[in-house]
């Protein structure tokens, strides 16, 4: 069976999307994306420590919306894409901070929608642990009450097919991912 066009991996911060988006590049030939232009990712500190939550939703919006001809140029090309984050992340992490975003409709939201979604999930104790070796640790990343309602959130959304990262190699994770790829 052939690959879907457009994966989407999604999960918390320290789960393993960056990882395997770099696998599904790497490995499978997937252009590799981050769903916040460049441009939007150098204002985000900035802008985002002085505004209210429905603001930071609005601004993470707006970056998924800014990125969609970059996408949609790959995929009329002929190229594989594989998304690190996309909306499903932003609604789900502006939900568990209490923001109303039933304003967004899953069918109705003028951007490219996956062929497939990929849900990384760990143990809160592995997760950790992963942070702390890759980078600087975000306040929010550490908030284990608001992790757990964003990772309900992007559990509840439609079409996330769960994979359970704990205690496994990038390789198994990977080899797991292609099975289903191709599976799809």
């Amino acid at each position: 069976m052939a690959l879907p066009n457009f994966v989407v991996v999604e999960g918390l911060d320290g789960v393993g999307k960056t990882t395997l988006a770099k696998f599904l590049q790497d490995k499978l030939g997937y252009i590799y994306m981050y769903s916040i232009p460049q441009k939007f990712i150098d204002l985000r500190h900035e802008l985002l420590a002085s505004v209210n939550a429905q603001a930071k939703f609005l601004y993470y919006l707006s970056g998924i919306l800014a990125m969609q001809d970059e996408l949609r140029e790959h995929l009329k090309q002929g190229n594989k894409v594989v998304m690190d984050r996309y909306i499903y992340t932003t609604l789900a992490y502006h939900q568990a901070l209490q923001v109303d975003t039933r304003f967004i409709s899953m069918t109705e939201f003028p951007i490219v929608w996956p062929d497939r979604c990929l849900l990384l999930i760990v143990s809160e104790e592995s997760r950790m642990k992963r942070l702390g070796k890759d980078k600087k640790i975000e306040p929010h990343e550490v908030n284990t009450e608001y992790m757990k309602l964003a990772q309900e959130a992007l559990i509840a959304m439609p079409s996330m097919s769960v994979i359970n990262t704990n205690e496994k190699q990038a390789n198994a994770v990977f080899e797991e991912v292609r099975t289903q790829l191709y599976g799809a």
